[in-house]
């Protein structure tokens, strides 16, 4: 009860002092405990949805939705191999390894995990991804000279986002971030699985399962491939999550719609034919030309209900605006 209660305030906290969005997870597990499809990798959930919610352990959820991305350094100088620094930053101690907390840089970011990861050991939760934070406890199985045994792991602040806040991408992640991960046209189904790798590897051959095999059979090779081939098996129930979250099927290589499906709407316009209404308005031009200056002019018209510029002028009353020199010589 008591343990129950400090994930629940140290959720809360992540929440509405750090700006984190969080989701539940099952009691020892890495597993959300949350319904299948559910909406809260790619957004926040209400007050009434949080306080529902039943934090046995708890999740920060990647991505832009809570403003961060997470280096997962799960095996000890994986980053320094790389000669890849990590600057002073929100930093868990891991059961292998830490997280390492950065600001979300604004564009989309892929989770990179598996064979897919920035570098051996080294993965990146993104978008849609999320992590085990503080203080949740998760239990391991641990596979020694053949003997099978138990462990528990408390995940720990190493340097706490409220001391040491959350720092920007260093030069070098923003340069892997612009990568594209190489991408293969088949997976070895039968390839044995390192502990270290089972979560992300079952989850990268669920999403190639799921492109040739509806769900339920799916998810029987899945346990299958998960007794066979994975040197310590996850626990059935883990096994089942994997194949119900929405990152397990492999995003396509192109993304896009195409033009015959875009739909014409009626344009409402903000400033006639030239600023439309709720869209995007790029104005672009050199320094010095006076782009501050509209700008704030137009603020001050929208915000006092004065009409926009030229907006009664005739074309000849345009053309001497535009140019008065060209004009007058005429």
């Amino acid at each position: 009860m008591g343990a129950g209660h400090d994930v629940k305030n140290a959720a809360k906290h992540y929440r509405d002092v750090l700006g984190f969005n969080v989701i539940p997870l099952k009691a020892g597990s890495k597993v959300a405990a949350l319904q299948k499809g559910h909406p809260h990798l790619y957004r926040r959930a209400t007050d009434e949805e949080f306080e529902s919610f039943d934090f046995r352990n708890v999740g920060i959820v990647t991505g832009e939705v809570s403003g961060i991305i997470v280096i997962d350094e799960d095996k000890r100088g994986a980053l320094e191999a790389q000669g890849w620094a990590v600057p002073v930053t929100a930093t868990v101690k891991t059961a292998r390894g830490h997280h390492y907390y950065f600001k979300h840089p604004g564009f989309r970011v892929r989770n990179r995990t598996g064979k897919g990861a920035l570098a051996p050991g080294v993965d990146l939760k993104g978008d849609g991804g999320y992590v085990v934070a503080p203080p949740s406890i998760i239990q391991m199985m641990i596979n020694e000279k053949g003997i099978d045994w138990s462990q528990e792991h408390v995940y720990e602040w190493a340097l706490s986002p409220d001391h040491v806040g959350v720092a920007f991408c260093p030069v070098w992640l923003l340069d892997e971030l612009q990568k594209q991960p190489e991408r293969t046209s088949s997976v070895d189904l039968t390839a044995h699985i390192e502990d270290g790798e089972r979560n992300s590897e079952l989850t990268r051959r669920a999403g190639k399962l799921t492109r040739v095999l509806d769900s339920k059979t799916t998810r029987e090779v899945l346990h299958f491939i998960n007794e066979k081939y994975c040197r310590t098996p996850l626990p059935p129930d883990e096994v089942d999550s994997i194949t119900l979250y929405e990152n397990a099927v492999e995003e396509p290589d192109e993304v896009g719609v195409l033009m015959s499906d875009v739909k014409s709407e009626e344009v409402r316009w903000l400033w006639q034919r030239r600023i439309p209404l709720g869209k995007l308005t790029l104005l672009e031009g050199d320094p010095d030309w006076g782009k501050s200056a509209i700008t704030m002019d137009l603020a001050a018209r929208v915000t006092t209900g004065r009409p926009m510029p030229m907006t009664h002028l005739s074309m000849l009353n345009l053309l001497a605006l535009l140019n008065p020199l060209t004009f007058l010589a005429a």
